[in-house]
C-alpha cells in the first residue's frame, strides 16, 4: 500500500484509503466480498464463480451470474489470474481502474483502485519478492 494516505475511512465491511483531496480520485478500496451477499444467489461458491468468469471453466454456476461478472470484469478488458502463497487473485483493468478479487483461506475480498496497476494492488495483500 502506498505510504502517507490523506484519509482512511472504514464502514461495515469496507476500507477506503485516500491519497488525494479530490473526491473520487487516488483511492484504494478493500471490501469483504462475501459480506454483502453478492455471491449468495450464484448457486456455487464464490471461487467457482470467479474461476468460471475469469478462466471460462464450467463450474456449474448460474449463467446469469457468470455473464454479469464476465460483462463487468472480463469482457474486452485486460484480465487474468495469479496464484501466490495460497492466495488466488482474479484481476482486471478497465477505464483507468483496477479491480482484484482475492481468495484466501475461504474468504473473498474485492480491491479496487484508480491509480494502482494489478501487480501493485496485489502487492497490498502479499509481500512482494525482493
Amino acid at each position: 500500500m502506498p505510504m502517507n494516505p490523506l484519509a482512511v475511512v472504514s464502514s461495515n465491511n469496507s476500507l477506503i484509503v485516500k491519497y488525494s483531496k479530490v473526491k473520487g480520485e487516488r483511492y484504494v478500496g478493500i471490501t469483504d466480498a462475501l459480506a454483502d451477499g453478492f455471491f449468495d444467489e450464484a448457486q456455487c461458491q464464490a471461487v467457482q464463480l470467479l474461476e468460471q468468469a475469469f478462466n471460462d471453466i464450467d463450474e456449474g454456476c448460474a449463467d446469469d451470474w457468470v455473464h454479469a461478472l464476465t460483462f463487468f470484469y472480463v469482457k474486452d478488458v485486460p484480465h487474468g489470474t495469479k496464484q501466490i502463497d495460497g492466495s488466488r487473485f482474479y484481476y482486471a483493468e478497465s477505464d483507468g481502474k483496477t479491480f482484484v478479487f482475492v481468495s484466501v483461506e475461504g474468504r473473498v475480498f474485492f480491491l479496487d483502485s484508480d491509480f494502482l496497476d494489478p501487480q501493485s494492488l496485489i502487492n497490498t495483500v502479499v509481500q512482494p519478492e525482493l
